[in-house]
């Protein structure tokens, strides 16, 4: 009986593990969220995406359900206490997030613009657009629209300075996430909760 060519790999996946399923590696060591025995293991999130998204030039399959991959990263955090770096690929908070005003004119053109893979593949449920001191006046002018409000010109302007300014004082992109502070009458005016 043949035993499966297998690779223990650390650091980048693309640089590592990718070549070596190319090379003919049919198991790869991964961890996820990095938790395992020393840091710098290769990412279960990040191998499995990467052979699904390009599943044109490595034609391999995992058998991984990826609509769960979100939630099991979530659940180990939770577990063990360590939280996952926003910038982390795939799972990061910040993965799919938008805040560059090119880059939410871009994703709201066409999201493969800058996206490779669905938020949704992974099992997440999240809006990719958030406002920050350099959105785009479409994003945000999309966002009020997405909460009911269809502002002139003016108006408009006034918010997106104030948002503007007000997210000038938070560190990542993933602070703003504008959301409903209100609900309507039924004159169909805002009603403060």
């Amino acid at each position: 009986m043949r035993s499966p060519t297998s690779r223990v790999c650390e650091a980048c996946f693309s640089i590592t593990e990718l070549p070596a399923i190319r090379a003919g590696a049919r198991q790869v060591e991964v961890t996820i969220n990095g938790i395992g025995e020393r840091a710098g293991n290769t990412s279960l999130a990040e191998v499995v995406m990467a052979l699904k998204t390009r599943y044109n030039c490595l034609p391999f399959q995992t058998g991984i359900n990826t609509g769960q991959i979100y939630a099991t990263s979530k659940l180990v955090s939770m577990i063990t206490g360590i939280m996952v770096q926003p910038n982390k690929a795939v799972v990061g908070a910040n993965a799919f997030a938008h805040e560059a005003g090119i880059h939410q004119d871009g994703v709201l053109k066409n999201v493969e613009t800058f996206e490779i893979m669905k938020p949704e593949d992974i099992g997440l449920h999240a809006d990719n657009i958030v406002m920050g001191k350099h959105s785009g006046r479409h994003a945000l002018r999309m966002k009020l629209k997405e909460l009911g409000y269809d502002l002139g010109d003016n108006a408009f302007v006034l918010i997106k300075t104030s948002v503007t300014m007000f997210a000038a004082g938070w560190d990542s992109a993933s602070s703003l996430r504008i959301r409903p502070c209100s609900t309507r009458s039924s004159s169909g005016r805002p009603r403060h909760t």
